[in-house]
């Protein structure tokens, strides 16, 4: 992260173009490669360290994230949020994936101007090329957005995106001719000692991520087996969708590790810490699938909770439904602290109040997803940022 955090840096000393690439691409980058919380944990002390405001970075941090949370860690939350949907025979997860990317792209948009509104006020559009630069950098990622999310699936949509409009930012920066007032002249250096590793060795866990997840993916569907499945088929028939994606993740992190240099006791000292981390999670998520099942069961041959909950819901917002699955997906995960929790707990109720409305049940789920992402916001998993890694990179600062 020191390699990456240097080469992003020195590309402009121009504030108002270091918060763009961190504060809104590195987020979208983080949320795909790890997921839950971890953007804005990362992100933040990220731009603390480069002098910004602790409150401005937090703040740039957790905006972004609400663009991205719909797909989650390696897609997770479409996949495993929208399951119901699928099972259901309503929708299929590349669908999911690509009505919430028709969303977000919008968000994405506008983004690039609001952080900038936020952290240094109307001002900052004043100075020569920094307009065309936003521009820019709106329309590169509602492009990403669209196009991964509606032709890859939800698996590489927030990594692919966040990486290849890093990559086009940095490249293209300097055709733009910003100038850069004295107050947007970002003269912090960085004090983290002499470079050990390449810039492309440091990317190395992500790039081998974004490789061999689609490409395994894609070339299981087409090796037909004797007995005449696929081996997708065969993979997915026992470890699940989500398992087979958990499996290339973690030969992933053993190849980027030894790329790294990182020593087997190391590595097994991480993933025994990570471990410990996700325990909480994993009770969180058993204990919301519990509820969700609970609420889909019917007692006395009446109906279930959740279908009278999708129908009382119905009934009250009519046609402005798709509205409201917005704000209840927000609550969800506000309430939850995940956007694949909020997921899970209402999307077999949104099926059925769409169902009653007459609604495309897609873009329901579409509009849920991206409440829940919205809640990621201000959950109260998120806000409080890790307050001896702030105070560290303050103090670098």
């Amino acid at each position: 992260m020191d390699q990456i955090k240097r080469a992003l840096s020195v590309i402009s000393p121009d504030k108002r173009v270091q918060i763009i690439i961190i504060g809104l691409f590195v987020v979208i980058f983080l949320e795909g490669a790890a997921g839950a919380g971890t953007p804005a944990a990362i992100a933040a002390p990220f731009l603390i360290g480069l002098g910004f405001d602790p409150i401005i970075a937090v703040v740039v941090s957790l905006l972004s994230d609400g663009l991205c949370a719909s797909w989650g860690g390696s897609g997770v939350t479409t996949v495993t949020g929208g399951a119901a949907t699928v099972s259901a025979g309503v929708s299929t997860i590349n669908l999911n994936a690509g009505m919430v990317g028709m969303i977000h792209m919008v968000g994405v948009f506008i983004m690039p101007w609001l952080i900038m509104y936020v952290a240094f006020g109307k001002d900052a559009f004043r100075d020569k090329g920094i307009k065309p630069f936003l521009l820019f950098s709106g329309f590169i990622g509602a492009a990403m957005i669209f196009l991964l999310s509606g032709f890859t699936g939800p698996i590489i949509v927030d990594m692919g995106t966040g990486l290849i409009c890093i990559i086009l930012t940095m490249l293209c920066v300097s055709k733009f001719n910003i100038r850069t007032s004295e107050k947007y002249l970002n003269a912090v250096k960085l004090a983290d000692g002499e470079k050990k590793i390449s810039t492309l060795r440091a990317l190395a866990p992500y790039i081998l991520i974004m490789i061999i997840l689609p490409g395994n993916i894609v070339s299981a569907k087409f090796i037909t087996l004797s007995d005449g499945r696929t081996l997708w088929t065969a993979i997915t028939g026992v470890l699940t969708y989500t398992g087979w994606i958990d499996v290339l993740l973690c030969i992933c992190s053993i190849i980027g590790a030894a790329i790294l240099g990182v020593k087997l006791k190391e590595y097994i000292r991480a993933a025994i810490a990570s471990v410990k981390k996700l325990i909480p999670v994993f009770i969180i998520m058993a204990s919301l699938l519990a509820v969700a099942n609970i609420m889909k069961m019917s007692y006395n041959g009446k109906y279930a909770m959740i279908t009278l909950a999708a129908a009382d819901i119905a009934a009250v917002a009519g046609f402005l439904y798709p509205a409201a699955a917005v704000f209840i997906g927000s609550i969800g995960s506000f309430v939850t602290g995940t956007g694949l929790g909020s997921n899970i707990m209402f999307a077999e109720m949104h099926m059925g109040a769409a169902s009653t409305l007459g609604v495309n049940q897609i873009t329901v789920f579409a509009a849920q997803s991206a409440g829940g992402s919205l809640g990621n916001m201000i959950c109260p998993n998120n806000t409080p940022p890790p307050a001896p890694l702030l105070e560290r990179q303050a103090a670098k600062a």
